[in-house]
């Protein structure tokens, strides 16, 4: 589990020594268990490298075999985050997805069975993930919102769902009070059965195994699935807390002023206080000298039953548990208070900025903290200024404030460099109040980026392959072989991705790409070449032609929607365009950013009528689609079921609801969305309801349309009703009152009912209505003029749609 290159449990290294990985590491973890341990780490690429125990598949290499050097899980790329639990391992990357792999026999990796993995899969049920955590056999996870889900094993409470029930699915976790979740959370950690959160308010929570008083609630034993406040030793809840990790039975927590608090067992001397003892509140961690406290911390972890932590002027130092000689001290001597690690400086700790020519680098992280000072100025010199055009400092005029002394800032900050590739020394040197600076230094290589050449149009016939494609790359920088050629497609209904074979020899490249059975059209191919930093494309259009097909008529006009800030097109051939706002995925093209041009929605083909949700300050916006064969797909935002996929968790891509057929027409509102099905019924979802179920009181319907929060349908016989939000008359009965079920729509006046319709349609709080004479009418609000009655007063009734000379027709 020391990746390099030796095994054996007489083995040991009592100080550190340098794992065998070339690649520029920014993250690790390792299992926290005595055997059959095994680690992960990540790169700055967004790869993923794991060595040691392999016997569940932990390494996610594809095989049980252990490794005593670090392989990389080829599977993964653009991970931002890692963890290690008992046997198993789990990554997070850039677009909020979790994949695990490993040990599954808690449900903790996939939920299908309790079957190992030997290679990464992504979680189903969760997305917009921002942290993880990993404990014995159990995973946390931090989304955007502040909320934390949990899975996997239950037997103490630690998934802090309020039972202590084993789920292969992500759970919300709990709060402390009846019927409340978890929220305005900032860090996770994890230990082996119990859990960690800290809040915005910089107070933790914990759950699971209370044993050794390893939830700091005052309690030794027993367990906790709900959340419960970590307390100080006079029972005041401990606060001012910047930083969490979790041991096998231990935690420990990093305040604003520097100092380290812990809590659990601390038999071992993982507490830091001198004693070898348990503690179910929190106790203070003592100094190197053992003659105080120690207050000079700006970063925390925790393994096992040992701990590290980093001061302010750089040093690392570690306590606790040290049979196998973790704490570093050059002895197997267990520590009860900070020492310093040995000879860690013989390591290589520089950081290193690997940027493109003319290309803006990454954003580079400094941790940096001052006790005596609240300004700090950061100023920077290069030692060839020729390889830099410019370093922008994420704080105005290069100053920062230290609010409270010993916070921790995160000074980030871009390298833009020149047209010239090479290398040079950067110095960034921080100055505080009093004129004391410290200076560190930082690598800059300067790459120049992959070439390709490019690549002529091709044909080819329906169900052939095109095997014609030939290409060059080169890299300055890097060898031509290790270099990474891909394929990707414009319409992978057409192209499928995966049937774009590349093969490359020292530098020349050809391909083979196959169209989809039975598809014809044109596709944009674009081949990308990668050199871990930069990357270049070249694109060439595909062009498929039919071939022995019968003619095709037009079975359907095309039909186009609009949402709110997107907008969705149906070809003739039942294909499902869409462009605009892509913030919650309601494009449907597997993704979240915004298209100013038309992309294809995945995997929709056989489309008949689709609409798009309506966005206001409150919500998201979503999309929704029913195919030839009555089935219903949906997309996009789901913070209250408006998808009807049965939870909460939001699509970029379709999803078809399960066991909902027999529907012809489809509507979609704010947060809630509705469907018209063969028999005349209407059927609704969202606003908390999570699966569609029937409308009470109205059958035999023609058509349908859906406002911000109200709907309508129009019967067979030409009348029209209305239910929902009323707040500004758009249901049409004469008053303002919110229905929960359908009412009928009055005439102008009020004196009976309209009739004769023909067509409807809702804007977000107006609704239409076309008659069968062809004259046209309107209710609800009008602060817009949109009734078009010029009044541009709100309306309970309908009133007529003035003709273009403002007279009534």
């Amino acid at each position: 589990e020391l990746g390099i290159g030796t095994w054996g449990m007489g083995l040991k290294e009592y100080t550190p020594v340098a794992v065998q990985l070339s690649e520029n590491i920014i993250a690790v973890a390792a299992s926290q268990i005595e055997n059959d341990n095994h680690s992960i780490a990540l790169s700055s690429n967004g790869t993923v490298w794991t060595w040691g125990s392999n016997v569940s598949g932990q390494l996610g290499d594809g095989t049980t075999t252990k490794r005593t050097t670090p392989v990389q899980v080829e599977s993964l790329s653009g991970i931002i985050d890692v963890d290690a639990g008992r046997k198993f391992s789990v990554a997070l990357d850039d677009t909020g997805l979790v994949h695990t792999w490993g040990d599954n026999s808690a449900g903790q990796v996939q939920p299908a069975d309790n079957t190992d993995r030997h290679a990464p899969s992504t979680v189903p049920g969760i997305t917009n993930v921002l942290a993880i955590a990993a404990g014995g056999d159990h995973v946390l996870a931090l989304k955007h919102d502040g909320t934390v889900w949990a899975w996997g094993k239950n037997n103490m409470g630690q998934l802090g769902t309020g039972d202590m029930t084993t789920y292969s699915t992500p759970q919300q976790v709990l709060g402390e009070a009846e019927s409340t979740h978890l929220s305005s959370i900032i860090a996770i950690a994890a230990g082996y059965d119990h859990s960690l959160a800290l809040s915005d308010d910089g107070k933790i929570w914990a759950w699971g195994s209370a044993d050794n008083g390893r939830l700091g609630n005052n309690t030794s034993s027993s367990h906790s699935s709900r959340a419960v406040r970590v307390l100080n030793q006079d029972l005041s809840e401990l606060s001012t807390v910047i930083a969490i990790d979790a041991g096998y039975a231990h935690s420990l927590a990093l305040k604003s002023n520097g100092t380290i608090w812990t809590w659990g067992n601390g038999q071992n001397g993982e507490l830091g206080d001198d004693m070898v003892t348990e503690n179910s509140k929190a106790v203070q961690v003592k100094n190197t000298d053992n003659n105080g406290f120690i207050t000079n911390i700006v970063a925390i972890a925790s393994s096992g039953e040992h701990n590290l932590a980093v001061t302010s002027n750089g040093d690392l130092v570690s306590w606790g548990h040290n049979t196998y000689g973790q704490i570093g001290d050059n002895t197997a001597t267990n520590r009860t208070y900070p020492v310093a690690v040995y000879d860690l400086t013989q390591m290589n700790t520089r950081q290193a900025i690997y940027v493109s020519q003319n290309t803006e680098s990454n954003q580079c992280h400094l941790l940096l903290t001052d006790v005596k000072t609240t300004m700090i100025t950061v100023t920077t010199q290069a030692l060839d200024s020729s390889f830099i055009d410019s370093i922008e400092f994420s704080s105005p005029n290069n100053t920062y404030t230290i609010t409270q002394a010993g916070q921790i800032l995160d000074i980030t900050f871009t390298v833009t460099p020149t047209a010239q590739a090479g290398s040079t020394e950067l110095s960034i040197i921080f100055t505080d109040a009093y004129g004391l600076a410290k200076t560190t230094a930082v690598d800059l290589f300067v790459l120049a980026p992959p070439t390709i050449t490019s690549i002529e149009d091709v044909i080819t016939n329906e169900d052939t392959a095109i095997n014609t494609i030939s290409f060059t790359i080169a890299d300055a920088d890097t060898l031509v072989d290790e270099l990474t050629v891909t394929g990707s497609s414009s319409d992978t209904t057409l192209v499928p991705d995966n049937n774009i074979e590349i093969n490359c020899s020292t530098g020349f490249c050809t391909g083979t790409i196959m169209p989809g059975s039975d598809q014809s059209g044109m596709a944009i191919i674009t081949i990308a070449v990668d050199d871990g930093i930069a990357t270049a494309e070249t694109s060439f259009t595909m062009t498929v032609i039919p071939v022995n097909d019968p003619p095709r008529f037009n079975e359907q006009e095309p039909k186009i929607r609009g949402g709110q800030l997107h907008t969705l097109l149906m070809t003739t051939q039942h294909r499902l365009i869409s462009w605009g706002d892509n913030n919650y995925g309601e494009l449907g093209n597997n993704s979240v950013i915004d298209a100013y041009t038309p992309v294809y929605v995945h995997n929709l083909t056989t489309i008949i009528d689709m609409d798009g949700g309506i966005k206001d300050d409150r919500m998201g916006t979503h999309s929704i689609a029913v195919d030839t064969d009555g089935l219903v797909w949906t997309w996009g935002k789901n913070n209250n079921g408006q998808l009807g996929l049965g939870d909460m968790a939001d699509r970029y891509s379709p999803v078809e609801i399960n066991d909902f057929e027999d529907v012809i027409q489809v509507a979609a509102g704010c947060n809630f969305s509705i469907a018209l099905k063969t028999g005349g019924t209407v059927w609704s979802w969202g606003n908390g309801t999570y699966t569609p179920s029937e409308v009470a009181g109205i059958t035999e319907v023609n058509a349908i349309a859906a406002g911000c929060e109200h709907q309508l349908a129009l019967k067979e016989d030409g009348t029209v009703w209305a239910w929902g939000n009323n707040t500004y008359g758009q249901l049409g009965i004469d008053s303002v009152s919110t229905e929960n079920f359908p009412v009928q729509v009055k005439a102008p006046g009020g004196i009976g009912f309209l009739t004769d319709i023909v067509a409807i349609a809702a804007g977000k709080n107006h609704s239409m209505a076309l008659k069968s004479n062809g004259t046209v009418w309107t209710w609800g609000q009008n602060n817009n003029g949109q009734l078009g009655d010029d009044s541009g007063t709100q309306q309970q009734l309908p009133v007529q749609v003035k003709n273009t000379h403002g007279n009534d027709g």
